[in-house]
């Protein structure tokens, strides 16, 4: 038998974790990673011309991983691929990126052919994958999400290219808008590198770059915001 005053105490309770759960303010993942590898992949298929002034269609994968830490403050709660978790607390979240894209580089203005300063436009699409892994350090319980956008991506591209010499170097700034109905999904990239002829036909190049990706779904109380930067390593490959 259960004797009332019992009974009482846990409609209280209850009622008293209700209300602190009403009152909660959702907060969102926001981090960066500042020790980020990109190795990268890409292929240069010429559309008209060839050298720096012709245009080409540019196919590339690239990919990078971070880990970061969000301290959930008493009042907050952070909703993420099904973790739920109140304050005070403290969540790990790691988050692996990877960007396939294909896009057009057009020659907006620069020397055509001849060695100096070129500048092309890049216009294209990207798909972004998307992992990330939610961790409340107090319990260890976990949450997962991963997914999958399309981005219209639009940027440009300079290049110094040198009078003597295989060594070149190269900046680019990219940025893009994707999801449906229930997904905003915003991808931002900027890159340094030097670009080295290893063959008349592929490019090696190294170089830092910096990834901005923020994830916005409407089933989710709480945004993913992450930005990755550190040194990137690759291949072109020209046809």
């Amino acid at each position: 038998m259960q004797l009332p005053g019992r009974k009482s105490g846990r409609i209280v309770a209850v009622a008293i974790l209700a209300t602190l759960s009403a009152c909660v303010t959702d907060l969102d993942l926001n981090g960066q990673d500042r020790d980020v590898f990109f190795p990268t992949l890409r292929a240069t298929v010429p559309v008209s011309g060839k050298g720096p002034g012709g245009a080409a269609w540019e196919f590339g994968v690239s990919q990078g991983g971070g880990t970061f830490s969000t301290d959930v403050p008493p009042g907050y709660n952070v909703d993420f691929g099904g973790l739920n978790t109140i304050g005070p607390d403290t969540v790990v979240t790691k988050v692996d990126l990877r960007d396939w894209h294909a896009l057009l580089a057009t020659s907006s203005f620069g020397p055509g052919t001849s060695p100096g300063l070129a500048m092309r436009t890049l216009l294209g699409f990207s798909w972004i994958e998307m992992d990330a892994i939610v961790r409340e350090v107090s319990t260890g319980t976990r949450g997962h999400r991963d997914d999958g956008s399309g981005q219209l991506m639009l940027g440009f591209e300079m290049g110094l290219i040198p009078h003597t010499g295989p060594v070149g170097l190269r900046a680019r700034m990219l940025g893009g808008l994707g999801g449906h109905s229930d997904l905003i999904t915003l991808f931002g990239e900027s890159e340094v590198r030097a670009v080295a002829t290893i063959t008349p036909g592929a490019e090696a190049f190294a170089g830092w770059r910096w990834w901005n990706y923020i994830y916005e779904h409407a089933n989710l109380s709480s945004d993913l915001s992450v930005r990755f930067s550190g040194p990137t390593v690759g291949l072109n490959v020209r046809y």
